[in-house]
């Protein structure tokens, strides 16, 4: 009984004495911490009563294709370096703190790199925010406070010669081989695509809209050439196309490419006539419209429910770097650089050490 107590009270901590982990403050603004904290509180209560309703619960969705072993993924879900940037980033966090609050050390994370890239799953759930960037002060209030849901999953990461994914894809690369980074991509995608449709499901809509970033076609691409890069930018889109075009005739998938000009012309053309032909896909472009985390507020209708996908990372918690990290997984959690107050959200509590039952394999959703 004591040992069931305890592991409870472990995945009922507050979220300031998770936060402790970091030696920085993890949110933009207080207001934005202070909302969430708050959601926080209520989710502990209603835990303690057992009301928390199932569709509340983020859930474990496992693409098919991957290949870890059931002990691989529970230990990729529960063991991750907090804030990971290519490499631990240990000056921005203490494994000590880690350790005493999370349950778990540096010598529990994987470190076989075909176990790393082999073991694959993403998270889904819905989150709350606020929609206004005009409120100044967010608070948990039912006539401000809005649902969306996020799908959490991370692209192929070549940034660094050293990335397991480099080191797994680099055999095929060498023989000029890319059929296994194809196939990786079709994944992600087929992997967005069902586990967004499960959620609409599952929230008795029939179809779903679903709004991207042009995931791992930027810095996840930087240790390559650029006929390497540019192979691989064409392999993403391919993906796209073929994964889109199976999808319900009225669901979407909304590509956001914030930059259109770090991106070839021959790429941003075929996206361009991809958008025209085919109903289900719509390409977004430019620091307003290209930008992920905007017109959010419209995505969920009475026939579709809005998802947004996060662009995680292979190794780190949701989150990863929070206020200092300058990539799509810093400003959708966090908010960093204050850029994205009209999504200021709650998705920080889709980690692992809030959800006991992401530790059941009975609740993984296989896609």
């Amino acid at each position: 009984m004591a040992y069931t107590q305890d592991v409870d009270n472990q995945y009922n901590q507050p979220l300031e004495e998770v936060l402790n982990i970091y030696k920085f403050k993890f949110y933009h603004d207080d207001a934005h911490f202070n909302f969430v904290r708050t959601i926080r509180n209520k989710q502990i209560r209603d835990n303690r009563l057992g009301e928390r309703s199932p569709l509340e619960l983020p859930q474990i969705y496992i693409p098919s294709t991957q290949k870890g072993t059931r002990d691989n993924l529970l230990s990729a879900i529960k063991h991750r370096v907090p804030v990971y940037f290519g490499e631990e980033r240990n000056d921005l966090f203490s494994w000590t703190k880690t350790t005493n609050i999370m349950k778990y050390s540096k010598s529990d994370i994987m470190e076989n790199f075909e176990d790393i890239s082999n073991t694959r799953y993403a998270i889904g759930g819905p989150v709350k925010y606020i929609g206004d960037p005009n409120i100044p002060n967010l608070r948990s209030n039912t006539s401000y406070e809005k649902t969306m849901h996020m799908l959490h999953i991370w692209g192929v990461n070549l940034e660094s010669r050293t990335t397991p994914d480099y080191l797994m894809m680099n055999r095929h690369f060498a023989r000029n081989n890319f059929d296994p980074y194809y196939d990786r991509q079709f994944e992600i995608f087929n992997t967005i695509i069902t586990a967004s449709l499960d959620m609409a499901r599952k929230n008795n809509l029939p179809d779903a809209t679903i709004q991207v970033p042009f995931i791992g076609a930027g810095c996840y691409l930087k240790s390559l050439n650029i006929a390497q890069k540019n192979k691989c930018i064409e392999l993403i889109i391919r993906a796209i196309m073929n994964t889109v075009s199976s999808i319900p005739d009225k669901s979407k998938l909304h590509l956001c490419v914030f930059n259109p000009a770090e991106f070839d012309t021959s790429h941003m053309t075929v996206l361009r006539n991809f958008a025209n032909s085919c109903g289900q896909f719509v390409l977004k472009e430019g620091n307003q419209e290209g930008n992920v985390m905007n017109g959010l507020d419209n995505l969920t209708t009475n026939t579709n429910l809005g998802v947004v996908v996060n662009a995680w990372d292979t190794l780190s918690l949701i989150g990863n770097g929070g206020a200092k990290d300058y990539s799509v997984d810093g400003f959708m959690v966090a908010n960093a650089g204050g850029f994205n107050n009209q999504f200021r959200n709650s998705s920080y509590l889709h980690n692992a050490v809030f959800n006991k039952h992401y530790f059941n394999p009975d609740s993984w959703i296989v896609v």
